[in-house]
């Protein structure tokens, strides 16, 4: 069994914004990504099953079976421009709220060393799977004077091009919010992995 934890990483280029879009500023004001605070955490269990019994485990070639999970969540404050319900332009704060969540799975070939019982070298061949993908935002104003059509129109124009089996996106709307929720699917492959380790 091997385990993998990871802490959050930079989210500003992962796939997590890719899902997203928009004619922002460079202003932090007006760009919702520019001070995004996220936290979250990372989790990879694997089981390896050696084929070369008589060399004793963890040494020699062997089938593995992972599942990966990610949990990150964001937030961020932005400003941005909307219309009330007399269709009367009006510059309003608005609070975001994420959730990108990537979880997926699959089946690996390697073969890992061990040196004196202290160093390990473990070298994955290829691995293939399948993951898929949740990510939500959603929009809040405090604003009375923003009209829920005019969320929900910014949400759906923070969108990319959704012309894709593997990509499904949803809009929906309440009196004063909008949320986004994407998902989709993918192949995963895993190609010339090297990890070393060190016992104790």
């Amino acid at each position: 069994l091997h385990l993998k934890f990871g802490l959050p990483r930079n989210l500003g280029n992962s796939s997590l914004m890719s899902n997203f879009t928009g004619d922002y500023e460079e202003s932090s004001y007006d760009n919702p990504f520019t001070d995004m605070r996220y936290a979250g955490f990372s989790v990879m269990p694997e089981f390896k099953f050696y084929t070369s019994g008589e060399k004793g485990a963890p040494k020699g070639f062997y089938l593995s079976v992972y599942f990966k999970y990610t949990s990150y969540t964001v937030k961020s404050t932005y400003y941005d421009y909307f219309t009330d319900n007399n269709a009367v332009t009006i510059y309003s704060a608005v609070d975001l709220k994420g959730k990108y969540q990537p979880f997926g799975g699959g089946i690996a070939l390697g073969y890992q060393w061990l040196i004196r019982d202290r160093v390990s070298i473990d070298w994955t061949f290829i691995g293939l799977g399948i993951g898929q993908l949740k990510t939500s935002m959603e929009l809040t104003t405090n604003d009375p004077r923003v009209s829920t059509q005019s969320i929900e129109a910014n949400a759906k124009d923070a969108t990319v091009n959704t012309n894709s089996d593997f990509l499904k996106t949803e809009v929906t709307a309440t009196n004063n919010s909008a949320k986004i929720t994407v998902k989709n699917m993918w192949p995963m492959l895993r190609v010339f992995g090297v990890r070393v380790g060190f016992a104790f």
